[in-house]
């Protein structure tokens, strides 16, 4: 194991610097456990000659290089230098925030591939013998000409002797390994010359420098040394256990997770093969209703030449945004694809060229990580995005050109099961919405029974005699005294109101129809059936010639139909229809 930092009496002048020969590298094993199963374990960097090792801010060798919570990498001096807030920093390839603990941007986790990258390919003293003169500059000061009599194995710094002091004095460097020169010339590499005489390389815990990480807190996923156990992680609260019994069993589950990351990878990148076939879908779709637009306009064609204008404009924007809603449904599904591949990658070479202890401390990074990438839905935007028609309405000419001609609908949600929703008395999902007509209190149970909500609206309700809800969470309460539909959210927020006095006289009841629409039951002289959008638009207003008793509720049956309860002990059913215009 590499000695701590050494006093500036034991370090040689620039002229004294010998040659090293680089090394190959060892099986990184820790300290305590058993050594890897196979030689895959063994850092073998030559397999990662493709591997950048140059920072994307200061476009140098990576110097004690950080990873992010996106898992892109820079160095520590670069993140510290961009940094604008004390709690975060952004990174500035992708602008994800990545939100930093107590200790900040040296608290971050060190990328120990392309640390051991940049330690394999850094020639720490000059190849040849015959020159007094040392090829290798401190970078760890701003002094370009200072010669290097050391280096710190923490922050991945070439020392001159201002800098070894430094080291030695400051709290900031406390725990930090510093090798001199004179101590690597056994032609072993500065990699090799950190590993102790077993041939383990010990990891230190990075709260106490001192302390070595012997075991892993299960509640925690992270590995933590004894004085962590005591302090940080106490047994009372966590499970903890030695790091020798719990690094295979956590090492298989790092891998499980990867494979799953894989497999759901596979999954959408076919997502991004449908994306071509959604498009033409969605073309034809279009296409078709454009052609139902034309003959709508056809037959209204004195009356509706302002209406076919905006509507086909509306159209043709709706059809533009779905068209780039399907291409960033792409692009963002083969992005999840890549950094789903790019993480794996990362996880295979980190486990290829660290121990234990430190692969596992990157595991509560990369579960997030995954976890995130996974959870992604491409699916459901792509069947979302392709849904596009134009919805026909011949039925109430009378009311006005605006309200007749139809509407462009496209589904701002996935569709489970069929198209057209069946009439509904209660939310699709299972909740029950009762009104208490005393109290003016609306209460939704579960189908068990169960509270989950329940508000005042005696500000809004004078006499409410009936309620609907759609699927949008959004409650249809009819009022016979208020002569109108007033309309709440689950979370008790008056939303708009439908109809009024004039037009839905004390109503008595309140609906949706298979085509989602409103309708609003009264019997004020005659029965009357009032039809509206859900927005609250009129489309039609229908009135029967049969004479009856009063009465006193309304319900919709699957096919359409209107039933009455009458106050003669009587059921009442209606069927309203459509009526061919004139001339049709």
């Amino acid at each position: 194991m590499a000695s701590r930092t050494p006093s500036l009496e034991s370090l040689p002048g620039a002229n004294s610097i010998g040659s090293l020969e680089r090394g190959s590298l060892s099986p990184l094993t820790l300290s305590g456990s058993s050594p890897p199963a196979s030689d895959s374990a063994v850092c073998d960097l030559r397999e990662f000659d493709g591997l950048d090792t140059t920072c994307a801010i200061c476009r140098e060798t990576f110097v004690d290089p950080k990873v992010l919570n996106c898992f892109h990498t820079f160095c520590r001096g670069c993140l510290e230098r961009e940094q604008t807030h004390p709690d975060k920093v952004t990174c500035v390839t992708c602008r994800v925030d990545s939100h930093l603990s107590p200790a900040g941007i040296p608290g971050l986790l060190t990328n120990l591939v392309i640390a051991a990258a940049v330690e394999q390919d850094a020639d720490l003293l000059p190849t040849g013998r015959q020159t007094n003169s040392p090829t290798a500059p401190c970078t760890g000061c701003k002094s370009k000409e200072s010669d290097a009599v050391a280096r710190c194995v923490d922050c991945a710094n070439f020392l001159c002797p201002n800098c070894v002091m430094a080291h030695q004095f400051m709290h900031c460097f406390e725990g930090h390994r510093v090798l001199a020169f004179t101590d690597l010339k056994d032609d072993k590499g500065l990699l090799n010359s950190t590993l102790s005489a077993s041939g383990d390389k010990t990891a230190f815990c990075p709260r106490h420098k001192n302390d070595i990480l012997k075991y892993f807190c299960r509640t925690c996923s992270v590995p933590v040394c004894k004085e962590c156990t005591i302090i940080e992680h106490p047994a009372a609260l966590h499970d903890c256990e030695h790091l020798s019994d719990a690094g295979p069993k956590q090492l298989e589950l790092m891998q499980q997770a990867v494979n799953e990351a894989k497999t759901r990878a596979t999954e959408i990148r076919h997502v991004v093969k449908t994306v071509e076939h959604a498009a033409g879908k969605l073309q034809v779709q279009y296409h078709k209703a454009q052609n139902e637009i034309n003959d709508t306009f056809q037959f209204y064609r004195s009356m509706l030449e302002e209406r076919r204008q905006e509507l086909l404009k509306e159209l043709e924007s709706v059809f533009s945004t779905k068209q780039i809603a399907l291409t960033v449904v792409g692009q963002k599904a083969q992005e999840t694809v890549d950094k789903i591949y790019q993480t794996c990658d990362f996880v295979e070479r980190l486990t290829k060229c660290a121990n234990i202890a430190e692969i596992l401390m990157f595991r509560k990074l990369l579960d997030t990580k995954l976890q995130s990438l996974i959870s992604t839905n491409p699916e459901q935007s792509v069947q979302t995005a392709c849904e596009l028609e134009f919805v026909s309405n011949y039925q109430a000419i009378q009311v006005g050109v605006r309200n007749t001609f139809g509407y462009v609908r496209s589904s701002s949600e996935a569709n489970v099961g069929p198209t057209k929703q069946p009439p509904i008395a209660r939310p699709t999902n299972g909740r029950i919405v009762v009104v208490e007509c005393k109290v003016m209190r609306v209460i939704i149970f579960d189908q068990v029974g169960n509270v989950l909500q329940k508000f005042g609206c005696s500000k809004h309700l004078e006499f409410p005699n009936g309620v609907v809800v759609n699927d949008k969470q959004e409650i249809f309460i009819s009022d016979n005294r208020a002569h109108c539909v007033k309309v709440f959210n689950y979370e008790g927020i008056y939303l708009r109101q439908i109809g009024g006095e004039g037009v839905t006289n004390y109503p008595i009841g309140v609906g949706i129809n298979a085509a989602g629409e409103i309708l609003i039951a009264d019997n004020h002289n005659n029965f009357n059936l009032t039809i509206f959008t859900q927005d609250g638009q009129l489309v039609s207003a229908l009135e029967s010639k049969v004479k009856h008793a009063q009465c006193f509720d309304v319900a919709l049956m699957d096919d359409g139909s209107v039933v009455l309860a009458s106050k003669d002990y009587r059921l009442y059913i209606y069927r309203y229809v459509q009526v061919p215009p004139i001339g049709m």
